[in-house]
């Protein structure tokens, strides 16, 4: 079977003529009230529990296993480049984060828009569009990790398609891969367990290129140019990367180690414990007390320390193994439907985020301190930014629904004469980091869904709806698509 293009004898049918015009008057409130928010907030530092942290790693230049050396680096520079100009360190900070937040958003549009009529005034657009969305700002001003880390992240899976592309040259060639590489790096350097994400995107870019090819291409010299030679050169910077981040790491024996058994425990443990606790062996309940379990219950920032003080006894290990095991056994229906429900919040953080902020699901722990300190320096005009915001992204997804779009991956517009083939791979490699992000979240903290660690997956969906909103025309498929 083969997917055979067919344009459509109809002609593709636009949006109505008001929602595009409020998708535009939209976007233009989003960036004046976005560019107002931030120029009030840009001198100051949202009260975060991580920011004395990393500012205190950045004098030190020492991180633990839970920390990376990058940002620590990036603010010691801050400082230096700061004291050279005196200027507030801040704005150094805020200013970097920023300028690469927007390359990012604008290498991501102009993928999505490849070949599109004004594609670099549509990226533009999209890119000033995300940079002033009320979330993406935000985290773009503080002072944690996660504006960095997201940045990285988008542009090592962009430049990852782009070196993957069978029709690419070699100059191209080389430009994708030392940015996708270095992205790589930087970003595993500023989170650690960005490896993970990175291993995984790296293997799905690798089976799906291979996949969507495989009776196109020969073994010759254009599979190793596309093919091999960057999977090679990217794992080269990945083992690199995992060498340098583990030799610059000391072991906080405060925090419990990094391992798989201690994940689950946080995911599954929390908050049952109490509940569990009847069903604890008759010599684990000798070593925990029912007021420790009640203790442990009450808020998740208790776990980190009794995990600690259990793994410093004799035995500690296999005793939360146990209660992983016990509190599975006897919840795993609760245990299902919060993992679940928190996946899906993480895979749609964009639809989420803003129905906890309105009040029409549950408002998490860390909804209500995101907006806190999303709030802090703007009380009254930080409502009317989530609003515009929101409202901004639903009219983008009316949009493109009302187009009536065939729903196939090519909804993200990419250039149809490039083939159904790159729109998949592209598909899968971005699905992929807004999925394995979530999934690795989901399963592994105890803590309700937290938009900081969805940051990827909102970035991505957020420019994504609103490239293919500002796509005039999309081509038409006639008849189901099937892979070759």
């Amino acid at each position: 079977m083969s997917w055979n293009r067919q344009t459509s004898s109809r002609t593709p049918k636009r949006s109505p003529l008001v929602l595009d015009r409020g998708l535009d008057l939209l976007l233009v409130a989003g960036v004046l009230v976005g560019l107002v928010w931030a120029a009030i907030n840009f001198g100051h530092t949202p009260a975060y529990g991580d920011t004395p942290e990393y500012w205190s790693l950045s004098r030190t230049l020492i991180v633990d296993q839970y920390r990376g050396i990058l940002y620590p680096v990036f603010l010691h520079a801050a400082h230096a480049l700061a004291s050279n100009l005196s200027i507030p360190v801040i704005s150094v900070v805020y200013t970097a984060q920023l300028i690469i937040a927007g390359w990012a958003f604008y290498s991501l549009a102009t993928l999505l828009l490849i070949d599109a009529p004004r594609a670099r005034l549509k990226a533009a657009l999209v890119t000033l569009g995300s940079l002033t969305n009320p979330v993406i700002l935000h985290f773009g001003l503080t002072v944690l990790t996660d504006s960095l880390a997201t940045s990285f992240t988008l542009l090592f899976g962009i430049n990852l398609l782009r070196a993957t592309q069978p029709s690419v040259g070699w100059r191209a060639l080389t430009k994708a891969l030392a940015v996708a590489a270095g992205s790589m790096v930087l970003m595993m350097l500023t989170r650690p367990e960005k490896a993970y994400l990175a291993a995984a995107i790296w293997a799905i870019a690798l089976v799906s290129t291979v996949w969507f090819h495989r009776r196109t291409w020969t073994p010759t010299a254009a599979w190793w140019h596309a093919c091999w030679i960057p999977f090679l050169f990217l794992g080269l910077a990945w083992f690199t990367a995992v060498g340098f981040s583990r030799s610059v790491t000391e072991i906080n024996p405060a925090r419990p180690p990094l391992a798989a058994s201690n994940a689950l425990f946080n995911r599954v443990a929390w908050p049952y414990m109490e509940q569990a606790y009847a069903y604890f062996p008759s010599d684990l309940r000798q070593r925990i007390t029912l007021a420790e379990a009640r203790h442990f219950d009450e808020h998740a920032n208790h776990i980190f320390p009794f995990v600690t003080k259990t793994l410093a006894r004799s035995g500690g290990q296999e005793d939360l193994r146990t209660i992983t095991r016990v509190t599975f056994r006897h919840f795993p229906g609760d245990l299902s439907r919060r993992i679940s429900f928190d996946f899906a919040k993480y895979c749609m953080p964009n639809l989420s985020f803003p129905l906890e902020s309105a009040g029409l699901l549950p408002e998490s722990v860390a909804t209500s301190w995101t907006l806190s300190r999303l709030s802090m320096f703007t009380p009254r005009l930080s409502p009317w930014v989530l609003a515009i915001g929101a409202l901004q992204f639903a009219a983008a997804v009316l949009v493109i629904g009302s187009c009536h779009l065939r729903p196939n991956p090519g909804i993200i517009a990419l250039n149809a004469a490039r083939g159904p083939r790159l729109v998949c791979i592209t598909f899968l490699v971005l699905g992929g980091i807004v999925v394995v992000n979530a999934g690795m979240f989901a399963l592994s903290f105890s803590m309700d869904s937290h938009i900081r660690y969805a940051l990827p997956g909102y970035a991505i969906i957020h420019a994504t709806a609103l490239s293919a909103a500002l796509v005039p025309r999309i081509e038409l498929w006639a008849g189901k698509p099937a892979i070759p």
